[in-house]
């Protein structure tokens, strides 16, 4: 048995040894892909596809402005409190 260590840094690949089964890890993840949660539209902004544990900066909707923050679960599912700054809207109603 062949040890393989498989490292994930800023989402790219890194083997700690050279003798690691390519093939078994391919499989590994074709059949086990990383959780992710799916590109969303809140509160007037657009959050693309992030890894779970990860906190996505949103893009505010035309007319609006701010920097969201939006954070994916462990489990792939968005929280639905948006952090940072909300989009607010640039234009004011008299």
């Amino acid at each position: 048995m062949v040890l393989c260590v498989l490292v994930i840094i800023n989402n790219f690949p890194s083997f700690l040894f050279s003798s690691c089964d390519l093939k078994k890890l391919f499989i590994y993840f074709l059949f086990f892909p990383a959780i992710k949660c799916s590109p969303i539209s809140i509160g007037n902004a657009n959050y693309s596809t992030t890894i779970a544990g990860n906190t996505a900066l949103g893009k505010c909707d035309d007319s609006y402005y701010g920097s969201p923050t939006l954070y994916c679960d462990l489990t792939g599912h968005w929280n639905q409190t948006i952090n940072g700054n909300p989009c607010s809207s640039i234009f004011f109603i008299y």
